[in-house]
């Protein structure tokens, strides 16, 4: 049996089992789509190195409309200026981080869809996804 997590009454999260949320590109559409947004911490690695990484799965959230609040990798400062995208230090700046993306919800969500913000990080993101898959 897959493993689950438990709700997090302080943030009004639920749990999921994740082959039924990730199993198929068309899950993980429904599953950002039917959610309110993401809350995560990153691997030690990716925040300790600052390099600027963000998931798949984030990336869906947003694509969605769904804002995200994610551990800093170096992608905050500009990028989550405007909202959408909203990045934390450390695990103990996540609930504060939350609220203010609630605060907010509609804000953060419409800015959600045009993340990133700046036209060229989002052409280069796409050329290197198309360089990286040989196109």
């Amino acid at each position: 049996m897959s493993p689950t997590w438990p709700a997090s009454e302080s943030t009004g999260g639920g749990s999921a089992i994740p082959a039924s949320t990730a199993g198929s590109p068309r899950r993980i559409g429904t599953s950002c789509g039917g959610s309110r947004g993401e809350i995560t911490a990153v691997k030690s690695g990716y925040a300790r190195g600052r390099t600027g990484w963000v998931s798949d799965r984030t990336a869906c959230y947003l694509a969605a409309g769904r804002p995200a609040v994610v551990q800093e990798t170096a992608i905050g400062g500009a990028t989550c200026d405007r909202g959408g995208l909203v990045a934390f230090e450390g695990t103990d700046q996540a609930p504060p981080s939350h609220r203010a993306r609630e605060s907010d919800y509609t804000h953060h969500a419409r800015r959600a869809r045009s993340w990133p913000p700046n036209t060229s990080i989002r052409t280069g993101l796409l050329r290197r996804l198309l360089d990286i898959a040989g196109v």
